[in-house]
């Protein structure tokens, strides 16, 4: 990936919104170069053929997964939004891939959406 302009510090307990604004529109600016040969433009809008190969998982986070999975009765539309929601969430933290903290991150969200 081609260097992008300073990125904003990392997240901080007391965060202002012109803070957030920033690590927003870098994440913005990530997913716009990473996307810039496909259809889509960012992570929300990736098929299931473009998650597996921007969205990899190791084994540990494959194991978290499967087993939110398997406890919370998950669809496999409900698997691959929160692999996307993990995407973006690793964006936000300047992170290159998908640790098992963002896939534990996105799990909780859409957990509080049940």
């Amino acid at each position: 990936m081609a260097a992008l302009s300073v990125a904003p510090e990392k997240t901080s307990p007391e965060e202002n919104s012109i803070a957030v604004r920033k690590r927003v529109q870098f994440a913005h600016s990530i997913q716009k170069e990473r996307y810039q040969n496909e259809r889509s433009r960012f992570n929300a809008e990736l098929g299931n053929k473009e998650i597996g190969e921007y969205c990899p998982l190791g084994k540990a986070q494959k194991k978290l997964l499967a087993q939110a999975f398997d406890t919370l009765h998950l669809s496999l539309r409900t698997y691959y939004r929160i692999i996307k929601v993990a995407r973006t969430i690793a964006d936000l933290a300047r992170e290159e891939t998908i640790s098992e903290l963002h896939l534990s991150e996105a799990i909780m969200f859409r957990n509080m959406d049940l």
